[in-house]
């Protein structure tokens, strides 16, 4: 660990020192890394004790807690800003319907000792104000749909108003900007770090130390993936399935009731049969939208699972072959040290009398 931290502050004094998501995510980083090296060690399984299934759980904790950081930008704030205006819009709304039935029965004037009656023009005064305050938050939401069409701009994308819209109103919406963000986030960290590689070509802990780096980004939107499409087959599609199911329900209950009906319930009828009739288009379309994107998210997932392969490849590569490196200078050191330990010290043998005895010894040492 020692060394990757040493690794994590020349990144964070160097080419990440710029990036403010960096520093939320650098101990997790490093964390997976280390986690990588120690599961590459570790028993397969066992009855006690740490072994890979262990540290894969480990991994992926981290990973979870990753994506929590890694997913969140100006578009997912700017999201979460229009998701409290549409709060705001509906309860303005529903308080503007309120002040109207309230206004039905109101009086058209007041006694002078009636102060808190309410006539008919003070709750138009108050539908008034509530209007303008709708007004204003539209214009608000505009605001921040052209914002975030900046920040896809920015990425690279172009995304109209009409698509914001449709995101931002669709069940799958959220998953989308969530994907949006994550990969943002991770090409500016990867092109950051690969910038640092360049700067510092021969250093090969350097090099392992980012594709280690580079593994997790990428296992990390490989999980990410993999939560928006099991949201998609667990919770989207089922629900998208009950609301099928109980339109149709409803449609031939409509159609029972028209086959019955008196003469003054046709038309209630034939309107519930109009909604219902939408509603099963708009459930199709739905269904198509979801699959659709469920593709294009499978897909996409298909792709990174082969970058994520190769980029493991190299990192096991370099972590092998890093080993095999640090293992034989341990080695070569290991040995210059015993050969040095058995060589004696030089004696001064210059007298002859000194070296003659000294080699007599030597005979009697080995017997002879």
């Amino acid at each position: 660990m020692k060394v990757f931290c040493v690794v994590l502050t020349l990144f964070s004094a160097t080419a990440w020192a710029q990036g403010s998501l960096w520093p939320e995510i650098r101990d997790e980083l490093g964390d997976v890394v280390e986690l990588y090296d120690e599961q590459a060690e570790l028993p397969k399984s066992r009855l006690w004790g740490r072994d890979r299934k262990s540290a894969q759980r480990d991994i992926e904790a981290l990973l979870d807690k990753l994506l929590l950081a890694l997913e969140q930008s100006e578009l997912t704030e700017a999201r979460e800003d229009i998701h409290k205006i549409d709060s705001r819009v509906q309860a303005i709304r529903e308080q503007k319907q309120e002040l109207r039935e309230q206004r039905i029965s109101a009086p058209d004037e007041k006694q002078p000792y009636e102060f808190l009656v309410r006539t008919r023009e003070d709750y138009t005064k108050k539908i008034q104000i509530l209007e303008q305050d709708l007004r204003e938050l539209e214009l608000e939401k505009e605001k921040t749909l052209r914002e975030m069409a900046e920040v896809y701009e920015g990425m690279g994308l172009e995304v109209s108003d009409e698509q914001l819209r449709f995101f931002l109103g669709s069940v799958g919406g959220e998953d989308i900007f969530r994907l949006s963000s994550l990969f943002h986030n991770i090409r500016d960290l990867n092109e950051q770090s690969a910038t640092l590689m360049k700067e510092q070509p021969g250093d090969s802990k350097l090099a392992r130390r980012y594709y280690g780096l580079y593994v997790v980004l990428v296992e990390s939107a490989l999980r990410a993936h993999d939560q928006v499409l099991n949201n998609i087959d667990e919770r989207y599609l089922p629900r998208l399935s009950e609301l099928e199911q109980r339109n149709e329900e409803l449609m031939i209950e409509t159609e029972e009731l028209l086959a019955e009906a008196r003469s003054e319930d046709v038309e209630i009828l034939q309107a519930s049969a109009r909604v219902q009739e939408l509603s099963a288009q708009s459930l199709i379309l739905y269904r198509q939208h979801l699959q659709e994107f469920q593709q294009r998210v499978d897909q996409g997932r298909g792709k990174l699972e082969q970058r994520y392969k190769v980029a493991r490849n190299a990192y096991d590569t370099l972590r092998v072959s890093s080993a095999l490196a640090d293992e034989v200078n341990s080695l070569l050191e290991e040995l210059q040290n015993l050969r040095e330990l058995h060589l004696p010290e030089l004696l001064p043998l210059d007298d002859d009398a000194v070296q003659e005895r000294f080699q007599d010894i030597t005979r009697e040492l080995q017997g002879n």
